[in-house]
């Protein structure tokens, strides 16, 4: 059962595997360790409002260091139509295989994945800044510990349809770091 909590700008929904956090886009996102070079360019490329900033303002050069904990998805339609356009080799790795670039929400048949596209509709839509911390729960992989930032962005039509996602692994030992965020 999902137990909902506020705290400050930010709502956090804890389960079985860890919490998922929705920021406002204007929330000070300082705080997120690990995640710092990421979120200075994501403020970089903001206009300094609560509107995301555009897909086209990154750069692949921008995200060094971060290539392979990368995925990036589009949303032309449907939640659940969103595609992964870039998938990188860490991020899919620590997956476990399910995610492949090219695949729809909808082609994720794991059970413990089913609420992904309502999640990223969530962010595309209010639109917030997502973060799940915890365990990857599937496949066997439930040891597996990861931190993920999930960022909106909009289009050139200005509509929000891309969200950036990072994957930063965690030490399984270190409850207390995953518990903490």
């Amino acid at each position: 059962m999902l137990q909902f909590e506020h705290s400050g700008g930010q709502e956090v929904i804890r389960h079985k595997w860890g919490r998922s956090c929705f920021m406002a886009m204007d929330e000070d996102l300082s705080s997120l360790e690990g995640f710092e070079t990421i979120t200075t360019l994501y403020r970089s490329k903001s206009d300094g409002s609560s509107v995301p900033p555009f897909k086209a303002d990154f750069h692949f050069q921008d995200l060094t260091g971060w290539h392979s904990f990368f995925n990036l998805m589009h949303f032309e339609g449907a939640p659940e139509q969103g595609v992964i356009k870039i998938l990188g080799e860490d991020y899919r790795r620590l997956f476990s295989g399910v995610l492949w670039q090219g695949m729809t929400l909808a082609e994720v048949d794991h059970p413990r994945l089913v609420n992904l596209s309502g999640y990223c509709a969530r962010l595309l839509r209010t639109p917030c800044i997502g973060r799940f911390v915890g365990f990857l729960p599937h496949n066997g992989r439930e040891h597996v510990a990861a931190d993920i930032l999930d960022l909106p962005a909009r289009d050139e039509h200005g509509n929000v349809t891309y969200l950036l996602s990072f994957i930063r692994p965690l030490d399984p030992d270190s409850t207390a770091e995953i518990l903490s965020h």
